[in-house]
């Protein structure tokens, strides 16, 4: 690799010769322990270990352990293991271990284990696993995030798993031919006479144990068939009625929220 490295202190520019020859001594430089300015690299690449202060790079690449206070990059690859105080590039790619108090980047890239203070990029691409204390992306591929872990018997506050998040929900108008007005992971609806309808899932569920709860104008009450063929993991039978008369009507905001597995 073509080095080109300007150290303040040494009032020099160092050849590649003279930083093979200086060896442990450069890191201690950049890192300001014999009272060196922060060091300023066309290009770095670190496969041992360093502790650097501040750094200024065209391109920045760790496969060894990296100890840096600031980082500004065109281009950023972390494939060891690094704790950067701040990491701010053009692109940023983090397949090992890191640990930033801020990452800022246009695009970021994590297929290792990253733990980010914040996070600021355009596009974000996470196949590993992250630990976000805040973030600001302007778009998130794939385009959706998926929660795999389920909570433990107490769960944290403030903390999203796979079974507290709605597995399905609608909002119709259930009055004439009943008309889907909203709806995730619904495909139709059909009538079966007054207050009397079938959901049908779009994607199906887990198991058929999930939970229904419904609200609409009042004075009426949505209720769920408990028992299979009425509900599986396909479909469920719901009816709507008046909670005065206990007789079954259509309404025209009928909303039913479903959780499960």
């Amino acid at each position: 690799m073509a080095w080109d490295v300007v150290s303040p202190a040494l009032g020099s520019r160092l050849t590649a010769a003279m930083v093979r020859q200086m060896g442990d001594n450069l890191w201690a430089l950049a890192a300001g322990n014999s009272g060196a300015p922060p060091i300023q690299v066309g290009s770095l690449m670190v496969t041992g270990q360093a502790s650097l202060g501040s750094l200024t790079v065209g391109n920045f690449q760790t496969s060894g352990v990296a100890s840096v206070g600031v980082v500004f990059a065109n281009a950023s690859v972390v494939t060891g293991v690094s704790s950067l105080g701040a990491l701010n590039a053009g692109s940023a790619l983090i397949t090992g271990p890191a640990s930033f108090s801020s990452l800022s980047a246009g695009n970021a890239m994590v297929t290792g284990t990253a733990s980010l203070g914040n996070l600021s990029t355009g596009n974000l691409l996470a196949t590993g696993v992250a630990s976000l204390a805040a973030m600001t992306v302007t778009q998130f591929s794939t385009g959706a995030v998926q929660v795999s872990l389920a909570s433990s018997a107490t769960p944290a506050a403030y903390t999203l798993y796979k079974n507290n998040i709605p597995k399905a929900w609608i909002h119709f108008n259930g009055t004439g031919t009943p008309a889907i007005l909203a709806a995730f992971n619904i495909s139709t609806i059909s009538d079966l006479g007054v207050g009397t309808y079938i959901i049908h899932f779009a994607t199906a569920l887990a198991d058929a144990n999930y939970t229904l709860s419904g609200n609409m104008e009042a004075p009426g009450i949505v209720w769920l068939a408990t028992v299979s063929p009425l509900k599986t993991t396909t479909q469920c039978k719901i009816f709507t009625g008046d909670t005065r008369t206990t007789t079954l009507g259509d309404y025209t905001n009928v909303s039913v929220d479903i959780h499960g597995n």
